[in-house]
């Protein structure tokens, strides 16, 4: 009983869809229809001159890149009227409508792609280095989409000439079914002599032609339209249905295997991205842009192209070429092209993460770990360097050394930091992010920066104007330290930087040399130009940018330049800051 209540259900809905789809024609519309098929099947100088112009324009639109120009090539081009022509006359058993039809579309055909050649070597002339364009591409390897699409277009295309009330969808039937366009880029192909595009873009169109031709004569007949001459015997079915149903199949059998082949391709694309994905999980503005995978000769050749903030070695990508082959079990050739880049924030590198969500927000914050490592280093990186004129970090990146945890930050500056710094910011680094096992290497960038006096240097170089008086005294203390360090066959004078703070003259001479610089030697200098320049004279001798010599002894530069902050007035600090701003 359930059996027969299926079988009454399938019946009725094949009587409903049957009732539903209107597939008989009045004789109004019988008429319309033949006449209608049949006048764009004349293969007249009118038919042959919108082929040209259509595939001149489709030329254009894929030569640039342009899906708008493409379109309005499928809209104007008129092969798909000569292919309703065939479908009618197998079911009308109509030789002359055959014969006109078939001469239209043929000789339609042989011109769209004679002239995609024509506009393919026109354009080379012009510019011989022109670019495959993804527009060109995309229509170089058909697959069963493109059949099960064209199926459908067809089926469209056929009702709406059937069903008066809803004829207006044929444009969009021809964009679907894209007639001319393959047949253009086949001559394009052609002409840029990429033969197996070529074929494969006619391979696309054969798709679109056996398709329609098929479906429309099925439904034509099913509507009715075929000639009342008795009973349909085997022969006569196959006189209608045979060539169309023969190329279906064939083009079935021909696109199941190109699916085959796109089906392993897509997984061993999937399979790469997943590793590159991965790998580069750990590079703070590292992500994969584009992916190209092709395999041939049983060898995977892959092209991916990167956006990242540091550069990958040769090392690296040999490492994951490795990893790809053991994986994929073939071996495989894989080129990173990688292009510089990074986000930058008033906060620092690497924050302002831009990444559209689906509700249209452009900042990601569900950012990886390791990205959140980096933002928190740089906060405390920039914290400290706020206090600091003359350093400012560039950028930082965190990466695993021997399953270690490293910070890699870049700092640009004046002087380096101390040992003792970097170990406090290691520490505070450690606390933020909860790494106990962190480790923080800096990369520093020495910025010098020459006046007419010299080396410029933060805290040692005041800008406001001494009087007369403080001017001679400050010459005779440098023609002073010039001549003594000429004399000294250990040191050589650099630069001589000087202050004047509360009428005292406080003098850094930066010097370079071996041996030692024994502090009753500065001593006996520093009374000595306190004699010529008539005041207090406090001498600094900084040593192979190491070490200060001070009346007290030997002190680190950094640990002198913090005692140093308020004396530098706050002038000369804001016109020091803007000028490392415009160095960076």
């Amino acid at each position: 009983m359930k059996q027969k209540n299926d079988d009454n259900f399938i019946i009725y809905c094949m009587r409903l869809l049957s009732k539903s789809l209107h597939l008989k024609v009045s004789p109004e519309r019988f008429d319309f229809i033949c006449k209608t098929v049949a006048e764009g099947s004349q293969p007249e100088a009118r038919f042959y001159i919108m082929v040209v112009v259509s595939t001149l324009i489709a030329g254009a639109g894929l030569i640039s890149n342009s899906t708008a120009v493409v379109i309005g090539a499928m809209l104007v081009a008129p092969l798909m009227t000569p292919i309703f022509g065939i479908s009618l006359a197998l079911v009308r058993e109509d030789a002359k409508l055959m014969n006109r039809a078939s001469l239209a579309e043929i000789v339609g055909v042989v011109a769209a792609v004679g002239m995609g050649v024509v506009v393919g070597w026109l354009a080379l002339k012009t510019d011989p280095y022109l670019k495959i364009t993804p527009q060109m591409l995309s229509r170089t390897n058909p697959n069963i989409a493109d059949l099960a699409v064209a199926v459908l277009a067809g089926f469209a295309g056929t009702y709406a000439f059937i069903d008066e009330k809803i004829s207006p969808i044929l444009p969009g039937v021809a964009i679907a079914t894209a007639i001319v366009p393959p047949l253009a880029n086949s001559g394009l192909c052609l002409a840029y002599g990429a033969y197996s595009g070529a074929i494969g873009s006619f391979l696309l169109f054969f798709t679109n032609f056996v398709s329609i031709l098929l479906v429309s004569s099925i439904l034509f007949y099913r509507a009715g339209m075929a000639r009342a001459t008795g009973g349909d015997t085997p022969h006569k079915i196959f006189r209608k249905f045979g060539l169309a149903t023969f190329g279906f199949l064939v083009m079935l059998v021909v696109l199941a295997n190109s699916f085959s082949t796109i089906t392993r391709n897509r997984m061993v694309h999937h399979q790469i991205k997943k590793k590159l994905t991965v790998e580069f999980a750990d590079y703070a503005t590292t992500g994969i842009d584009k992916l190209f995978v092709n395999i041939r000769d049983g060898k995977v050749h892959a092209l991916t192209q990167i956006y990242s903030s540091g550069a990958l070695s040769s090392d690296a990508v040999q490492r994951i070429e490795d990893q790809l082959a053991e994986k994929l079990e073939m071996p495989i050739s894989l080129v990173v092209r990688e292009i510089s880049s990074s986000d930058i924030s008033s906060e620092g590198s690497n924050v302002a993460l831009v990444e559209h969500t689906l509700d249209g927000f452009f900042v990601n914050k569900d950012v990886r770990p390791s990205v959140r490592t980096v933002q928190e280093s740089e906060s405390v990186i920039k914290e400290y360097l706020k206090s600091h004129t003359g350093l400012h970090l560039v950028h930082a990146d965190f990466f695993h050394l021997e399953d270690q945890p490293v910070i890699l930050a870049k700092i640009s500056g004046v002087r380096r930091l101390a040992i003792d710094e970097i170990k406090m910011l290691e520490s505070k680094i450690r606390a933020k992010v909860n790494l106990p096992k962190l480790r923080l290497i800096l990369r520093f960038e020495e910025v010098a920066l020459y006046a007419d006096a010299g080396l410029v240097l933060p805290y040692w170089d005041s800008k406001s104007s001494p009087n007369k008086e403080q001017a001679e005294a400050v010459d005779k203390i440098r023609v002073a330290l010039e001549d003594s360090f000429s004399k000294n066959e250990r040191y050589l004078l650099e630069s001589i930087h000087n202050s004047i703070v509360d009428g005292q003259y406080e003098i850094l001479a930066t010097v370079s040399g071996a041996g030692e610089f024994d502090k009753t030697e500065l001593v006996t200098l520093e009374n000595h130009l306190a004699s010529l320049a008539g005041n207090q004279v406090q001498l600094y001798v900084w040593i192979n940018k190491g070490a200060v010599m001070t009346r007290k002894g030997l002190v680190s530069f950094a640990q002198l330049n913090e005692s140093r902050k308020t004396s530098l007035n706050e002038d000369d600090e804001k016109l020091l800051r803007k000028t490392l701003r415009r160095v960076r």
